[in-house]
């Protein structure tokens, strides 16, 4: 919590003198609570993780941001799967199905719950713009960061049809980010 206050107090300050860098976090969740029974099944996905935000301030740039990201899961039996994905932030993970039917064997109306957790490291860099005069920019600085950080979250789950599983999940993410 110390760490986090001295950024933000840190970024404020030098806020005055230029823009800060920023450190977007991935609002990509694509972990269904359900694991498959039999060990060793492999599932691939390959997706879009897009962010843009619009900031309320007009003088504001808009935060437009996407990357492909590939993914895999294998499951280990007993309820635990292995992740890893790839594309924008790299994760390593292990979940836990702690409530539900597997995979397999999951129908209309069920609902599953598990836990997960994560390393999620990523970096970043570029350069923002300092002063103009003119057309022309002065003062640039160069920035560029490693993130590293733990990921926890508890995933729920209802099968709405044999098909169709409707899922979400609150979570908790604790990290530093350095140079």
């Amino acid at each position: 919590m110390k760490k986090t206050l001295s950024l933000i107090a840190l970024s404020t300050l030098l806020g005055g003198c230029y823009s800060s860098p920023e450190s977007v976090n991935s609002t990509a969740r694509f972990a269904s609570p359900e694991v498959n029974k039999s060990p060793f099944h492999l599932s691939l996905s390959l997706s879009t993780d897009t962010l843009n935000v619009i900031p309320l301030n007009t003088t504001e740039y808009v935060t437009d941001d996407s990357h492909l990201r590939a993914a895999a899961e294998l499951s280990l039996g007993n309820g635990f799967e292995l992740g890893w994905a790839a594309g924008g932030e790299g994760k390593y993970s292990l979940k836990y199905q702690f409530y539900g039917k597997s995979r397999e064997e999951a129908s209309s109306g069920d609902v599953s719950h598990a836990v997960s957790i994560s390393y999620v490291s990523g970096d970043d860099s570029g350069v923002e713009a300092g002063n103009y005069i003119g057309g022309t920019a002065y003062n640039n600085a160069h920035w560029e960061f490693d993130k590293n950080a733990i990921d926890v979250a508890l995933i729920s789950g209802y099968r709405l049809t044999p098909e169709l599983l409707l899922y979400g999940s609150v979570f908790y993410q604790d990290g530093d980010i350095g140079h």
